[in-house]
């Protein structure tokens, strides 16, 4: 079970990245002024991960100086130690919804910002192709 968990918690990871590379060359777009820009999207997953890890448990220190995509990198490696960490035997604190929610909860919240990101890409006039849209929800 464990192992499923996090498969699928990497392919979240791989459609953020997919995304990413997409987006990257219109990270300043926003859908109107004073809204999140692209980047905020995704520095957003990335507070929201950290924030949450650090509640649950012992965070290696994220450098606050690095890309989104370095960010979002090593975030990533830290969620997937949790679930590593639960499946050799480890408890998790710092949330009463346990693992497997918790995990479900970040896919959901970050599904949705992906969301609000081809959003605001598609109100921006940026040509997504059809594969590169689809290819966002390959969770093969």
């Amino acid at each position: 079970m464990f192992d499923e968990l996090l498969e699928n918690w990497n392919i979240n990871q791989e459609m953020n990245m997919r995304l990413l590379e997409i987006a990257k060359n219109h990270m300043d777009e926003r859908p109107r002024p004073k809204a999140k820009t692209i980047e905020g999207h995704f520095q957003h997953i990335q507070n929201n991960r950290i924030s949450w890890l650090e509640h649950i448990t012992p965070v290696q220190p994220i450098d606050k100086d690095s890309t989104i995509k370095s960010s979002l990198i090593e975030s990533s490696q830290a969620v997937a130690n949790l679930i590593e960490f639960s499946k050799n035997g480890g408890e998790i604190t710092g949330t009463k919804a346990g693992l497997h929610k918790f995990i479900f909860y970040l896919v959901s919240h970050e599904s949705h910002h992906r969301g609000q990101i081809m959003l605001i890409l598609r109100n921006a006039g940026v040509q997504v192709s059809h594969h590169d849209q689809y290819s966002l929800w390959d969770w093969k």
